[in-house]
């Protein structure tokens, strides 16, 4: 994750982290983790 650049907020929350940070909205949605998600993915 951090070789692909990741935010350091999704990165917490796709590990399940805490983000020692203020809290501002609700985090990246689903589709967001997802397309991060895609850049990082094995593909067989």
């Amino acid at each position: 994750m951090t070789a692909a650049a990741y935010p350091d907020r999704l990165q917490a929350d796709l590990v399940d982290h805490k983000y020692v940070r203020e809290k501002y909205g609700t985090g990246p949605s689903l589709a967001h983790k997802r397309e991060w998600l895609a850049r990082i993915a094995f593909r067989v």
